[in-house]
């Protein structure tokens, strides 16, 4: 029996000047402010080897309406992704090769084998044409703010010869603990410079 999943595809990139940002992403993630978790938890990495697809889910503890899972690959990016017919690869302002981070985000949290029998190779190269526009407006101008992306339906075929991917299950993402280990360094800055304040205070008194 076949589930039913909604896919919001996504994509993070950067141009010839401006780090990587998130250009298309769903819009309860832009809606909500929580679009940048998607750079947190799909990080610029070596492009993924063919036929595989990374998973990783994305949890937020109590506020549980809030999870997610994704489905991704990196690849290098060409002038072909900016609507110019040409394979060659594109490079920053340092020569570097250029990564696109691509993929769709899965309302809810999925397991990997829900993954491995959702995503196609034909459906990541259909959506990858479709990021053309937005990724060659975001390439030609450093003021465009993230896309909004449309709810695409899939459901899980256990029987497609087409779903051939492998998936590599990531470490889950959890929104809290990040939270969480940003509030002890404030924290322990805090105390830090309590101390310091203090320790001058004794030092100027016993000097007087």
């Amino acid at each position: 029996m076949s589930r039913e999943y909604k896919l919001y595809p996504f994509l993070i990139s950067r141009n010839s000047s401006l780090d990587y940002k998130v250009i298309v992403a769903p819009g309860f993630l832009v809606d909500n402010n929580l679009s940048y978790h998607l750079i947190q938890a799909a990080p610029n990495e070596q492009p993924t080897g063919t036929g595989i697809i990374l998973h990783r889910c994305v949890d937020f503890g109590f506020n549980n309406s809030n999870n997610f899972t994704l489905l991704y690959r990196i690849d290098i990016a060409t002038k072909k992704d900016i609507g110019e017919n040409s394979e060659e690869e594109l490079r920053d302002t340092e020569n570097r090769y250029i990564n696109l981070i691509e993929g769709v985000v899965c309302k809810g949290l999925i397991s990997a084998e829900d993954a491995r029998n959702l995503i196609s190779h034909k459906y990541f190269q259909e959506i990858r044409i479709n990021f053309t526009n937005d990724y060659k407006e975001f390439w030609h101008d450093k003021y465009f703010q993230t896309s909004i992306s449309n709810r695409q339906e899939l459901s899980t075929n256990q029987n497609s010869s087409e779903n051939t991917f492998r998936v590599q299950n990531l470490p889950t993402y959890r929104q809290n603990t990040i939270d969480i280990v940003k509030l002890i360094g404030t924290g322990l800055l805090v105390i830090a410079g309590m101390a310091y304040v203090v320790s001058n205070f004794f030092l100027a008194a016993k000097i007087k």
